[in-house]
């Protein structure tokens, strides 16, 4: 049983966080609302000026109309919680992927 023990912690210890793949695309912090929003299938308003317009590699920044691809976190507490796409022609925020909804939900009692 020890032995166990030491074993899981090893591999605990190897285990990498899973925005680490995705070190490159910019980050953005939303609120327990907006994650909400999002969640729901719904897009938000976005402002066209952000960290956003650094280089992307997947959607190289020489057309403002691109969409591009960003990190999503949780304001309150800096979890990663999905990766979102910014349309900059329209100002609008999407998401692409995000975290399983009870993994969301046990971040925060408010978000569901």
């Amino acid at each position: 049983m020890q032995q166990d023990v030491k074993s899981d912690e090893a591999l605990k210890s190897q285990l990498m966080p899973m925005d680490s793949a995705l070190g490159s695309l910019p980050s953005l912090e939303l609120t327990d609302q907006q994650i909400k929003k999002l969640v729901q299938g719904l897009s938000l308003e976005w402002p066209t000026q952000t960290e956003l317009d650094s280089v992307n590699p997947f959607c190289p920044n020489d057309n403002k109309n691109q969409q591009q691809l960003a990190k999503l976190y949780r304001l309150q507490c800096g979890r990663f919680i999905g990766i979102g796409e910014l349309d900059q022609g329209v100002s609008r925020l999407s998401v692409k992927r995000l975290l399983s909804n009870r993994l969301l939900a046990s971040f925060s009692n408010t978000l569901f």
